[in-house]
């Protein structure tokens, strides 16, 4: 994924780790300051920060389209966190299992890690807001979002396309990112269009 020929003024933060960064984040719990920053961030990468190889092979990667999906948990402290990730996959049904990727530069990370129980929830094509409110680096704000803790002290959002609420099953080193596995516990399903991601946009439903 990526814009070419894109000129940008210069800006503070515009040097190559911040760009890495921000790039490394946007799979699976990225956190680039909202929709405007994932867009920015692929432009950026445009201007050769980082190297032909590596910004080809992303470009690759964007072209598949995939959902999107919220992540919540608890923090130790026991503070809701929640974080946009579109690297939500099916894994098993007999045990079922899913997973989805966290970045380790993610200033959630740890709270992820430790977290026994998380839920992940499938946004519909409508809240575009919600996945731009989770994407910020700040994933403990949930100022204007209603939700409800569940009894595995999991942060609930109403009104998703689904829902897989789970409990941690395994958690795999994967170069700039951690596998998380969870093994579902409970589901639920709405319906609806869901909401869709490539190459650093989100996209409308195609009309049935």
């Amino acid at each position: 994924a990526g814009a070419e020929g894109v000129a940008l003024p210069p800006t503070p933060g515009n040097d190559q780790a911040t760009i890495l960064s921000a790039l490394r984040n946007l799979h699976a719990g990225g956190s680039t300051n909202g929709g405007a920053g994932i867009k920015l961030a692929y432009k950026l990468a445009a201007k050769q920060f980082i190297s032909n190889s590596e910004l080809d092979l992303r470009r690759s990667l964007g072209r598949f389209v995939t959902g999107v999906t919220v992540v919540t948990c608890c923090g130790r402290d026991g503070s809701p966190r929640g974080i946009t990730a579109n690297s939500f996959s099916s894994v098993s049904l007999d045990p079922p299992l899913v997973l989805w990727n966290i970045a380790k530069v993610s200033n959630s990370l740890s709270a992820y890690l430790d977290a026994e129980h998380f839920a992940i929830h499938v946004l519909k094509a409508d809240q575009e807001s919600f996945a731009e409110h989770f994407a910020r680096t700040d994933h403990t704000i949930y100022n204007g979002i209603d939700f409800e803790i569940s009894s595995d002290k999991v942060p609930i959002l109403p009104g998703v396309l689904a829902r897989f609420d789970c409990v941690t099953d395994a958690i795999h080193d994967a170069g700039d990112h951690h596998i998380i596995v969870g093994r579902v516990l409970a589901h639920v399903a709405g319906n609806g269009a869901p909401l869709l991601f490539q190459a650093g946009e989100y996209l409308s439903p195609v009309p049935g």
